[in-house]
C-alpha cells in the first residue's frame, strides 16, 4: 500500500504545494498526516476540505495546534477524511494506529489504556505491517533529538519496543523535518510538512 505522509505543514503554501505535486505525481492510495496542519486552528477547515478534494482515504490526528473535539467533528463532515485519535484500523497489510496531541510530556499516563487495547488487537495479526502516527516522538527515537538533548515521549516508546512496531511517524520538532532513523529494526521517520511517499510491502 502506498501511503503519502507529512506533518507540520503550519499553512506554509510551498509545502502544501509540494504535498499536492506528490500527491498528483506518485497517486498514493492513502494520505497520513501527524498533526500540527495549522496554526492554533486557523483555517482548519478549509485545509481539512482541501484534502478532501483529492479523493483519497486520508486518516489524521491533531497536534499541539489543533483542538481534539473541533477536529474529530469537522472529519465527520469529510467523506474521505478520518480522525483516528485513539483508534488502530485494519487496512490491507498494514495494522494503522494513531495517537495525537500533546508534544512536550516526557511522561504520558493517558497513552497507557490506549496501548493496552492496541496491543491486544497487534498480538491478533502478528502478520501485518504496524504502523503508528505520533505527534510527539517518542524517546530516544533520533527525530527527538533537539540541541544535544532527547525530548521524545518515554510511555510510547516503551510501547513501541514491546510491540516491535514497524513504521512510527511522528513530527513536533521542526529541526528534524526530513529524517529518519532505524533502531532496533523499527523505522523511525519525521516526513516533514513537504511529505514523504511510502509503499508498505
Amino acid at each position: 500500500m502506498k501511503a503519502l505522509v507529512f506533518t507540520d505543514t503550519h499553512h506554509h503554501m510551498p509545502s502544501i504545494k509540494k504535498i499536492a505535486h506528490k500527491i498528483k505525481t506518485n497517486k498514493p492510495e492513502i494520505l497520513l498526516c501527524c498533526g500540527d496542519f495549522t496554526i492554533f486552528m486557523n483555517g482548519h477547515d478549509k485545509f481539512l476540505e482541501w484534502l478532501n478534494k483529492f479523493n483519497i482515504p486520508t486518516y489524521i490526528i491533531h497536534g499541539n495546534h489543533e483542538d481534539e473535539d473541533i477536529i474529530e467533528e469537522a472529519c465527520k463532515t469529510l467523506k474521505n477524511i478520518e480522525f483516528i485519535h485513539n483508534q488502530i484500523l485494519e487496512l490491507d497489510n498494514l495494522l494503522l494506529m494513531g495517537y495525537g496531541g500533546d508534544g512536550f510530556s516526557i511522561e504520558d499516563p493517558n497513552f497507557k489504556p490506549i496501548a493496552k487495547k492496541f496491543g491486544n488487537i497487534i498480538k491478533k495479526h502478528k502478520e501485518k505491517i504496524k504502523v503508528i502516527l505520533l505527534h510527539q516522538p517518542p524517546h530516544k527515537s533520533g527525530i527527538d533529538l533537539i540541541y544535544g538533548d532527547h525530548a521524545g515521549n518515554k510511555t510510547t516508546k516503551r510501547f513501541i519496543d514491546k510491540y516491535k512496531l514497524d513504521y512510527v511517524f511522528a513530527g513536533h520538532l521542526h529541526e528534524n523535518n526530513g529524517l529518519d532513523f532505524t533502531i532496533k529494526g523499527v523505522k523511525f521517520i519525521n516526513p516533514g510538512p513537504e511529505g514523504m511517499i511510502f509503499d508498505f510491502k
